[in-house]
């Protein structure tokens, strides 16, 4: 056990020190109230449970509402990042209504109509911890007097030691929340990280895109990351996030595809290891492509069919080697597949952060990358004002967000124009639209580049390019991990919107 860990063990002296139970140190208005809003308000109920203990209400029944709140998060996998609707605290309380004898659904439904002003949000709780640590002085107090009325034998120093470790005992209610890991800790995690990793068993928290190009440097994307994905219109950002959002969605069958000791078939490993060959879920929020034209997009590149064929069914229809290949996704890949797509027409960047929690809660905390086309078309709740500030808060709410949930974010975002009228076209971290906060917040920054691009429109054409593509140069602009400002090249086949690393045998064997 750490060193900082054993630090605020509470002290068995202190267990009898007990609020008195008519404290005038209470405000039961203000404990209703902000009850109420933990009941009606998402964001006050997550705010709430940073700062809140139950012990930290003083009427029974208040504190047991709340502890019913905190006991159903903590039933739920990763169920402190949600807030949970007054329906399913109901539910909740109806199943386990013998663990709370205090309280009622009559008394629920009574708070949960009080009147309540929501500006008063965190004075309240200020008020409430305040009290809350009066009346432990007020408890430490009253035992220490009966000790003195009763003759008992104490020393001065003795009693002003206990008196400082008792207020930092009851303080660390507000220290819940502190970051701080002594280095033997971090050192053990660590080590156990790297262990995982020799032993090919770190399944979920990499998440490896499948281009060489960009795992030998960045090492797979990783819990916590913004990662962003910035090129001009019409290289292809969108063809490389959908490919990167598939070969991830994919990879927990080619994981077991690839261990020598296979036992049986993928399917009986998928029923024997649940949890580290369990398909990897995948949001993707597109601002701009229907479903239907992403999902295209995704059986084009998935099994080879020139999307001209998939936009002319027609074509399809007579072409029986594409004919069988499009059965072939839906017989093989579909099931395996776990893309979520969203092409919902809202674009407020608080509306996409509560979508992709409400996703992460259906999927029991199982979401494992999150794909956003693209930054540029995000706006913020607030008046359309300078719009550098307005990037600014919507990389901040992305990078948060990643960092909270424990889930790598791939942004996509637009290169500026001036990166078309120099002579050196290639694109560098200053040439992100809107980029200072982009840059700062990113953990890492990929760009696409190509020198020449062709756009073909045709059949022909569409053939011609699947055979040779197009050279397309990424550079890893900014890793805050490891190494940057390199470059190395994919090969971009227009017909099937897919990308390759450059070595062409590969595609042609494969």
């Amino acid at each position: 056990m750490s060193r900082n860990k054993r630090r605020f063990e509470p002290n068995p002296k202190f267990e009898k020190i007990i609020q008195l139970p008519n404290s005038k140190y209470s405000d039961s208005e203000i404990e209703k109230s902000l009850l109420a809003m933990i009941l009606s308000q998402d964001e006050s109920q997550l705010e709430a449970f940073q700062y809140l203990t139950s012990e930290m209400f003083f009427f029974p029944r208040y504190k047991q509402i709340f502890q019913l709140i905190q006991d159903l998060r903590q039933s739920k996998k990763n169920g402190n990042l949600f807030s949970y609707s007054f329906h399913e605290i109901s539910s909740f309380y109806e199943a386990n209504k013998q663990n709370y004898q205090l309280i009622s659904q009559a008394l629920l439904n009574e708070i949960s109509t009080t009147f309540f002003n929501l500006n008063n949000f965190y004075n309240y709780i200020d008020t409430l911890i305040a009290k809350n640590k009066l009346r432990n002085i007020e408890a430490f107090f009253k035992d220490y007097s009966d000790k003195m009325q009763h003759g008992e034998k104490l020393e001065f120093n003795d009693v002003v030691n206990d008196f400082n470790e008792f207020l930092l005992e009851k303080a660390h209610d507000d220290m819940e929340n502190s970051n701080f890991k002594l280095i033997e800790e971090v050192a053990s995690d660590y080590r156990e990280l790297i262990e995982k990793i020799w032993e090919n068993q770190y399944f979920d928290n990499v998440l490896p895109t499948k281009f060489k190009s960009i795992d030998k440097y960045v090492q797979g994307f990783k819990p916590g990351q913004l990662i962003i994905l910035a090129a001009r219109p019409g290289i292809g950002k969108t063809a490389l996030a959908l490919n990167i959002a598939r070969n991830i969605a994919l990879d927990h069958i080619n994981q077991l595809k690839n261990q020598d000791n296979l036992v049986g078939t993928i399917d009986e490993q998928i029923e024997q290891n649940p949890e580290n060959s369990r398909p990897k879920n995948v949001a993707f929020i597109s601002l701009e492509m229907a479903v239907n034209e992403l999902l295209a997009r995704t059986i084009s590149s998935t099994v080879a069919i020139p999307l001209y064929f998939l936009q002319n069914p027609n074509q399809l229809k007579e072409n029986p080697e594409y004919r069988e290949r499009f059965d072939y996704f839906f017989l093989k890949y579909i099931k395996d597949m776990n893309i979520y797509f969203d092409d919902a027409a809202t674009s407020k960047i608080n509306d996409i952060v509560r979508k992709i929690k409400h996703l992460v809660k259906n999927l029991d905390g199982k979401l494992d990358l999150i794909v956003i086309d693209y930054l540029q078309l995000i706006s913020t709740d607030g008046p359309a004002g300078n719009r550098q500030n307005e990037v600014s808060t919507i990389s901040r709410a992305l990078k948060v967000l990643a960092l909270e949930l424990k889930i790598p974010i791939l942004a996509l975002s637009q290169l500026s124009r001036s990166v078309e009228s120099r002579e050196d076209k290639r694109p560098h971290l200053h040439d992100l639209r809107e980029s200072g906060a982009i840059e700062q917040d990113a953990d890492i920054v990929i760009m696409l580049h190509r020198d020449r691009q062709t756009h073909n429109s045709s059949e022909e054409g569409y053939e011609r390019d699947r055979f040779h593509g197009y050279k397309t140069t990424i550079t890893i602009a900014k890793n805050r991990g490891g190494v940057s400002d390199v470059s190395s090249d994919l090969i971009y086949l227009g017909s099937n919107v897919s990308f390759i690393d450059e070595n062409l045998d590969e595609m042609r064997n494969g």
